[in-house]
């Protein structure tokens, strides 16, 4: 049958098939364009800051850590201007926290979120014993929970941010 066609009509043929095959690719390739542009904004708009948010509490973890470090090496005012420096790291946790909670819908990030929210209480009340002593001039005591139980439950508190992380990186 093809062998009876006249040449233009072969080659019209052969030309309307590969149109067709050029718009089946094309097709596909804008369905896998417009998938791939949805997963980086997905990606942009929300699972990166969700990481950058936790990156900003283990930061603020890590200035907590080296006030209370001044506040036991200072003296007077100048351990009382480091404390003073306290608030500003709490604000940023806080609403960091705050703002994770809106974002973090699934089941899994809401478990990790709630662990963290459990090892931040614990290591704020660490905080202030620790800043009571600090305070009181118990620098024997403050110095022996800095080593112990203030640096588990920062340890504890990182680690529980940093899985959160781990999560929120998974997902991606």
């Amino acid at each position: 049958m093809f062998k009876n066609m006249k040449v233009g009509i072969r080659l019209a043929i052969g030309f309307c098939a590969t149109l067709i095959l050029l718009i089946i690719v094309a097709g596909i390739g804008m369905a896998r364009i417009n998938q791939i542009s949805g997963d980086i904004r997905a990606l942009v708009q929300d699972d990166f800051p969700k990481t950058v948010l936790a990156n900003e509490m283990v930061e603020a973890v890590g200035v907590n850590a080296r006030i209370l470090r001044n506040a036991y090496i200072f003296k007077g005012a100048e351990a009382q201007k480091e404390l003073d420096r306290l608030p500003e790291q709490s604000r940023i946790i806080s609403e960091s926290l705050a703002k994770l909670e809106q974002m973090i819908t699934t089941d899994a990030g809401k478990a990790s979120l709630q662990k963290v929210k459990v090892a931040r209480a614990a290591y704020v009340q660490d905080m202030g014993r620790y800043v009571d002593m600090i305070k009181a001039g118990q620098l024997e005591e403050a110095a022996s929970m800095l080593s112990a139980a203030l640096r588990t439950s920062q340890g504890n508190y990182i680690a529980s941010v940093q899985s959160l992380t781990e999560g929120q990186t998974v997902l991606i």
